[in-house]
């Protein structure tokens, strides 16, 4: 993957001031379609990662495989039981708030840079047509 080339995008938060009368074609995932849209069918959950599975002998060798697929596939994962105090998880919510209420100048100052995947942005962007998550 060239990461060197990826064509940026405006953040949705940026396109939802401007209070469009539709969506933009490229965020509209109609190649989806599911029964319930309020319950995702298995194939299409983010997936879980029990940390206390990868401590134990027993079942490290199945999460690890979980965790793998959910790298490769996915490039996400909900992790639980991993011991992170709810006091901790708020402040990394509220930072994560604050950081996103910035001003977009502010953000792009911690822009991804070329063939980096870390910073703000997206680095998946490779073409005009591309659907956008």
């Amino acid at each position: 993957m060239d990461l060197e080339c990826s064509i940026p995008v405006p953040s949705v938060k940026e396109l939802s001031k401007h209070r469009l009368q539709a969506l933009p074609p490229r965020y509209v995932r109609d190649d989806i379609l599911l029964e319930n849209p309020t319950v995702a069918p298995l194939h299409l959950r983010i997936p879980l990662i029990d940390f206390n599975h990868l401590l134990d002998p027993d079942l490290q060798q199945s999460e690890l495989t979980k965790l793998h697929h959910a790298c490769k596939h996915w490039g996400i994962f909900q992790l639980i039981n991993h011991g992170v105090g709810e006091e901790s998880l708020e402040g990394i919510k509220r930072s994560a708030t604050e950081f996103f209420d910035l001003p977009q100048e502010e953000k792009k100052r911690c822009a991804q840079k070329a063939g980096s995947l870390e910073g703000y942005g997206q680095a998946f962007v490779v073409s005009e047509d591309q659907k956008l998550d």
